[in-house]
């Protein structure tokens, strides 16, 4: 997972011409701002009614809508109404047009989100310079939601792999030890450790094994259900966490991930790397009261039993043997 280039993908700001999509009933008004805001280079989408307006929003996104607060069947306030309850259009900028006595309607556009108002006859020198600046700030904010994203995404996932870090890792447990203990149901671990990865990095080099890391999350995390979560533990060592999972089941699954990890070799830059995989499974029981360190010291003793037996195999490590 490259970081560095969702943000610049994402980050980065649409050119010129912006588009707007513009509501009034009324043709020559129409017309006439069409027309105005053509000669200031936008991409000028009309419509001559709110139903017609709704249906050009369903298919495309403008970056700002320009809408009359008086017309037919549906006034602008509820076409406003309906812009902000969608999530896909609730961030476009809207500017009200109105008459110029309208101070109770533009007042409540305000206060259902408009984000300003020009009013009748138009004023384009001042329109536009609105437009514009309401246009930069929506793209600042979403800059602003992708960084937020993006960051949270990068104190959550481990950058290399994209499974879950060390600190997701332990709130992700605290919170499934907790729904255990709450409807009764086992929490089981698999800790799985890649046999002589040393051996990798010297061999191929760091990069390969880097491509091997990333192979091998890839190659779990599709023996995975969709609840289950795949924690990169550290180096070369990670957890998968298996709520509402019988010992029984844990043995099952990490047999099929030893069998997966072993059976076929990596393929990276017409290098085959194969490696396999010590397991140790443990389940936790609800009615075991156990903190989050003295489960992961009985997985990690469950591991070191595996690479005890020879490597390339599980070990399940049962609460009695634990004790």
């Amino acid at each position: 997972m490259n970081f560095e280039a969702i943000v610049e993908n994402d980050l980065s700001f649409p050119g010129e011409p912006y588009s707007v999509l513009v509501v009034d009933d009324d043709p020559e008004q129409l017309e006439l701002i069409e027309y105005s805001l053509k000669k200031e280079d936008f991409d000028v989408i009309v419509s001559s009614s709110a139903n017609e307006a709704l249906e050009i929003l369903e298919n495309r996104i403008p970056d700002i809508v320009l809408l009359d607060i008086v017309m037919p069947k549906m006034n602008g306030i509820e076409v406003l109404q309906h812009i902000h309850k969608d999530e896909k259009t609730s961030r476009i900028p809207v500017i009200l047009i109105s008459a110029y006595n309208d101070t109770p309607r533009i007042v409540q556009g305000l206060q259902e989100g408009a984000n300003d108002y020009v009013t009748k006859p138009i004023n384009f020198s001042v329109l536009v310079a609105r437009m514009k600046t309401h246009i930069r700030i929506g793209q600042l904010l979403k800059r602003l939601e992708t960084q937020t994203h993006v960051l949270s995404r990068m104190a959550a996932f481990d950058e290399l792999t994209g499974s879950y870090n060390r600190r997701s890792m332990n709130q992700i447990l605290e919170l499934e030890l907790s729904r255990s203990r709450r409807y009764n149901h086992h929490l089981s671990i698999l800790m799985m450790d890649i046999d002589h990865f040393k051996e990798v990095n010297d061999r191929y080099g760091h990069i390969t094994g880097d491509h091997v890391l990333q192979g091998f999350t890839c190659r779990v995390n599709s023996l995975l259900r969709t609840n289950d979560a795949l924690c990169r533990y550290g180096g070369e060592e990670f957890l998968a966490i298996l709520p509402e999972t019988s010992e029984e089941n844990a043995v099952r699954i990490a047999n099929r991930v030893c069998s997966a990890i072993s059976g076929e070799p990596f393929l990276i830059d017409d290098i085959s790397v194969s490696i396999t995989t010590s397991i140790g499974v443990i389940s936790h029981s609800p009615l075991t009261a156990m903190t989050i360190s003295e489960l992961m010291e009985r997985a990690d003793r469950a591991m070191y039993k595996a690479k005890e037996k020879g490597r390339n195999c599980i070990y399940f490590l049962s609460e009695k043997e634990g004790e």
